[in-house]
């Protein structure tokens, strides 16, 4: 995890907010440090390196896929649908959504 006054830096450049100004102890705020991780990729300002680094991975992973079986990709894609299970359950605990 980043420092805690890089990561409202960051917040409030890309939701142009204050937050930082507003926010004493971040060690309370749960949430938005929640909110933060789970969306950081998508909300990221990625640099040249980053970039280029995810479009070798996906390339190397599109590579690996065609060698996989019909039964390795069937699994491939359980697993992928369980993984997002997990996600929608592990953020609706955060969210205290499956109390109800």
């Amino acid at each position: 995890m980043k420092d805690d006054k890089e990561v409202l830096k960051h917040f409030d450049k890309v939701f142009n907010t204050e937050t930082a100004k507003h926010i004493i102890i971040f060690d309370n705020m749960k949430l938005l440090k929640t909110l933060y991780e789970y969306f950081e990729e998508d909300i990221y300002t990625s640099s040249n390196k980053y970039s280029e680094l995810r479009h070798k991975y996906i390339e190397f992973s599109n590579e690996l896929e065609k060698t996989f079986t019909p039964e390795q990709k069937k699994y491939l894609k359980n697993i992928g649908k369980l993984t997002v299970k997990w996600q929608q359950k592990k953020m609706n605990s955060y969210f205290c959504l499956d109390m109800w």
